[in-house]
């Protein structure tokens, strides 16, 4: 690296920092551009290089320019080196002393919500990144900020909820991107991100609707940890909450078969019993909404793991025994021994009820 660090410092007569236009060159090491006169760290930067437009403008400290740029450098090279480059200069940044929060008031005001470099880094899907944002550079994980100037304010959980489910393809380098998506929530959390702030900021209506949402999403190999992470701040009635007409969010994930989502919620404490509804096909495929407790639509539907997670969980048998299949153990394959010890007996009573000529 070209130069001491106070020469670094310095800002030329168009009040451009050195640091402000630091890049990562073909071979991903840093360069800087000369700088003319010594003065105050930080001050306007280039609108314009060489390589692209920034989305920033005015007066930024370093650091926010770096993880511009860092975003900018990935969606229109993809090249690991020049990105790593870029990487270097955001920690090198971070390892001089920057901290967090990075800009300075815009046009002599302070701006109610500042440009959030630990917002940036999650955009960017780097959990590495984020973890040096803010245990490092002493970022808030639930202070709302800005991507760039004219983006709304998100603290950044809420940013990677929206983005999960509304703007998953507008995301640059994490576009369509489930799995570091999911990883990142988990990670804020991690880091001291309140997820009950999540369901603090609406209503309890939105805030179901949300949830509904997340957990008919598909899931990928994160989503279990990212919604264990996200449900552990969520009052308890809203893992029991209806949405119209009657659907349970357990009723939600046994059809979309989404086992990530049933289990994370059997195990946060939703109750297994309560009925939901749910379409079912008749052998004609015909399909009709019923209302039952999620056991037996799992048993009927022949989800035979989601019924496992469902006992586990204390589902309660007993209550279904009247609906009960009596050949419902010769329809399932075998290595299924919590689903077959629970069953058994109770299949031997349903045959005994419905075949035998004494009962009523």
């Amino acid at each position: 690296m070209p130069g001491s660090w106070k020469a670094l410092e310095t800002v030329d007569w168009y009040g451009h920092s050195a640091l402000a236009v630091a890049y990562p060159n073909e071979e991903g090491e840093i360069g800087f551009a000369d700088a003319d006169s010594t003065g105050e760290a930080g001050g306007h930067h280039l609108t314009k290089t060489e390589d692209y437009q920034t989305r920033l403008t005015g007066k930024v400290v370093p650091l926010e320019l770096a993880m511009d740029r860092l975003e900018t450098y990935y969606r229109a090279f993809r090249r690991n080196i020049v990105k790593e480059g870029a990487e270097k200069i955001v920690r090198l940044l971070v390892e001089k002393g920057v901290r967090c929060p990075l800009t300075r008031p815009v046009n002599g005001r302070q701006s109610e919500h500042l440009v959030s470099p630990l917002l940036m880094a999650c955009r960017y899907g780097d959990p590495d990144l984020v973890r040096l944002m803010v245990e490092k550079a002493e970022a808030d994980p639930n202070r709302a900020g800005r991507y760039c100037r004219d983006s709304a304010a998100k603290r950044p959980l809420e940013a990677m909820l929206w983005y999960l489910t509304t703007g998953i393809g507008t995301l640059g380098p994490l576009a369509h991107n489930f799995e570091k998506l999911w990883g990142i929530v988990e990670v804020l959390v991690q880091l001291g991100a309140d997820p009950s702030l999540e369901f603090q900021s609406g209503t309890e209506k939105k805030s179901l609707a949300l949830l509904f949402q997340l957990f008919r999403l598909p899931p990928v190999p994160s989503t279990e940890g990212g919604l264990k992470a996200l449900t552990s701040g969520a009052p308890s009635v809203l893992l029991d909450g209806l949405e119209d007409p009657g659907v349970t969010l357990l009723g939600a994930c046994l059809e979309k078969k989404n086992i990530v989502g049933m289990r994370v919620l059997a195990e946060g404490g939703a109750d297994v019993n309560k009925e939901t509804r749910m379409k079912t096909s008749d052998g004609n495929n015909r399909q009709t909404m019923s209302s039952r407790a999620p056991l037996l639509h799992a048993l009927l539907s022949q989800q035979w793991e989601a019924a496992e997670i469902l006992l586990k969980a204390n589902a309660d048998v007993e209550r279904i025994r009247k609906d009960l299949q009596p050949n419902i153990l010769a329809t399932y394959p075998p290595g299924f021994d919590l689903l077959r010890q629970k069953l058994s007996s109770l299949s031997v009573r349903v045959a005994v009820r419905v075949c035998s000529p004494h009962t009523g």
